[in-house]
């Protein structure tokens, strides 16, 4: 019996048996066995693919159906663990986990895999006999103790290792996935906890309850980012053309919000996302013929200009969601009557709205009526109503008057 067929028939045994479990303990078991069989059969595949002569990422992707970042996970547990045979031979022991093999191979970069090869006895048994949290706690300590002893400025060290990128997902999500160094960390945890403090303050207590704090980080870096696209803070204070992303959809899909639109990263989005994100837009022309050939390319219209947002900003004073405290400088405009439907883009149909309210006037069902240089009536999908009036500067200087 060869080699390969050994293994299909092993494998086969082992799914074969039908078991029904009699208690939960039995159950718990039980899976902690199958734990370590796992980790034996990944040891194994690890030490198969060094054999091989080295890891083809795009043979991990298409062949074995890994995801690149798994692909990357692997390949990385493949080359430090040729430095390695003790801890390999744990891991198809079922001794150490993959997991924690992961940490392992995260921690061991090139620079200090001499120190590792002297310190795998060490290695191995903190990975046997800690828990994750305990092991990642040890790896840091060993890692800074390495830098250190080879005159390496640990900060140096962990900025080199600096990375972010994204990964657009079949659920229609995006993954950001990265690492920081510490002071790189310090300073963007600073900002959003600040931001996300200050979101907290200015939104209505009724709201507060409506977003996960997870949810109020993403909030945070978006209007940060936001901000440094409009140039908020720099020597130009009036902002730049919104939303910053070219969207390219149909005007059907425009006027009867159905449908979808795409982004020229190739996002689709939805047909009211698209209109909301023209509320405060520069709006190009682009005429296409029945086979998609670009024949006429228009010249770009602002629908919110410089000037006329400064009226707003002056009548509004920020977002005029009832309760909402949000400064002008976080707002976008917004038509009350969308100028796809024939609403003109002026102060007596426009007002100032919040990222988050301005969502929930197009996504989130809720309707404006009313006179936006007086009482505006925000009405929820429930029906339920709450009023607003402006409140600038023009607006306190002509009550002072």
């Amino acid at each position: 019996m060869d080699q390969l067929t050994w293994l299909e028939r092993a494998t086969d045994a082992m799914l074969l048996p039908t078991v029904v479990f009699q208690n939960v303990q039995a159950i718990d078991e039980s899976v902690a066995i199958l734990s370590t069989v796992i980790s034996r059969l990944e040891g194994l595949r690890i030490r198969l693919l060094r054999e091989r002569g080295g890891v083809d990422r795009s043979v991990l992707s298409a062949g074995l159906g890994l995801s690149r970042g798994e692909a990357a996970q692997v390949e990385k547990a493949v080359d430090r663990l040729a430095a390695l045979p003790a801890l390999q031979a744990a891991v198809e022991s079922g001794e150490v986990s993959m997991s924690k093999v992961r940490m392992v191979a995260e921690t061991v970069t090139k620079p200090r895999s001499e120190a590792a090869v002297r310190d795998e006895a060490r290695l191995t048994a903190l990975a046997s006999s800690l828990s994750p949290a305990q092991l990642g706690r040890e790896l840091e300590r060993w890692g800074r103790t390495v830098d250190d002893e080879a005159g390496v400025a640990t900060d140096e060290a962990l900025r080199a290792r600096r990375s972010l990128d994204s990964r657009k997902k079949y659920t229609g999500m995006t993954e950001f996935i990265g690492q920081l160094d510490p002071e790189s960390a310090d300073i963007v945890n600073t900002a959003l906890d600040a931001r996300t403090k200050a979101d907290w303050q200015n939104e209505p207590a009724s709201e507060h309850h409506l977003r996960t704090s997870t949810q109020r980080r993403v909030d945070a870096l978006v209007g940060i980012c936001t901000d440094a696209l409009n140039g908020v803070g720099s020597s130009d204070a009036s902002p730049k053309i919104r939303p910053h992303v070219s969207v390219v959809v149909d005007l059907a899909t425009l006027r009867d919000a159905t449908g979808s639109a795409v982004t020229e990263r190739g996002t689709f989005i939805t047909a009211e996302a698209a209109r909301r994100m023209c509320c405060d837009a520069g709006i190009s022309r682009i005429l296409t013929n029945a086979v998609s050939q670009i024949v006429d390319v228009g010249r770009e219209e602002r629908t919110f200009s410089h000037a006329l947002r400064k009226v707003l900003v002056l009548r509004d004073g920020g977002c005029r969601m009832s309760g909402c405290n949000a400064p002008p400088s976080w707002t976008q405009g917004h038509h009350i009557k969308h100028w796809i439907n024939g609403g003109l883009t002026n102060h007596a149909n426009g007002c100032l709205l919040c990222s988050r309210h301005h969502h929930a006037c197009h996504e989130g069902g809720w309707t404006i009526t009313g006179d936006p240089n007086g009482e505006l009536v925000f009405t929820n999908p429930t029906g339920q109503r709450l009023s607003s009036w402006p409140s600038g500067i023009s607006i306190r200087m002509a009550a002072a008057a």
